[in-house]
């Protein structure tokens, strides 16, 4: 019986747990990355409004 629940505990790993913590990773994966995404927007769009400022008005 120690071989079959050994079995049991194994297979449950190896179809759910297994796949439960790849998507996880997955989901970490994603939100990191748009994270990063907003940021670099944001540092893009501060640099443009400086650029901007900077340039003389004509008209």
């Amino acid at each position: 019986s120690a071989i079959a629940g050994g079995l049991a505990f194994t297979t449950l790993l190896t179809l759910f747990l297994t796949p439960c913590l790849l998507v996880l990773g997955a989901r970490v994966s994603a939100k990191s990355k748009i994270r990063k995404y907003k940021r670099q927007q944001k540092k893009l769009l501060a640099q443009m409004a400086r650029e901007n400022e900077q340039v003389p008005q004509t008209g």
